[in-house]
């Protein structure tokens, strides 16, 4: 939306500089042709300021689109910046709303994809190390208790070594 709303500012601002340059010299031909000579320079000087006020106005406007263009595309980027940092602490909660350019909403939907990812990742590694120290937990009680039944058999029930 964003990005559709910038090419419609730049060429709607290219079209007015243009249209309004064509509009002033055409004006100055056909009023050479009526006026006379005193005229025609007064007319000349103020065309000329006319022009010069167009111009600037389209250029300072170019200038804000740019700027907003460029600010559109950078803010995504540094809060996806941003995010990746989190993610590398392991704060896999860590989302960035969409809002902007089609390939820039693309990137931010797959971070975001990637990160709910990552914690469900995460969470399945961290449960199956907590399974595996239960088992492991489990298989040294069983051992230790193991070990502490055969030290207590009778002699009665023990071999002979003979």
């Amino acid at each position: 939306m964003a990005k559709f709303r910038t090419r419609f500012i730049f060429s709607t601002l290219i079209l007015i500089l243009f249209t309004s340059l064509s509009y002033l010299f055409f004006i100055f031909q056909i009023s050479t042709d009526v006026l006379r000579p005193e005229a025609v320079e007064e007319l000349r000087t103020a065309m000329l300021v006319t022009g010069a006020i167009i111009t600037a106005s389209a250029i300072i406007g170019l200038i804000v689109s740019a700027f907003f263009l460029t600010r559109g595309i950078v803010r995504p980027i540094s809060k996806l910046t941003k995010a990746t940092q989190a993610i590398a602490k392991r704060n896999f909660d860590q989302r960035i709303k969409v809002r902007s350019y089609h390939e820039m909403q693309g990137l931010l939907e797959n971070f975001n994809h990637m990160a709910q990812q990552l914690k469900i990742f995460s969470q399945n590694a961290k449960k199956c190390n907590q399974d595996l120290e239960k088992i492991a937990r489990e298989r040294t009680r069983d051992r230790k208790s193991t070990r502490l039944n055969s030290s207590h058999i009778p002699l009665s029930r023990m071999p002979s070594s003979a």
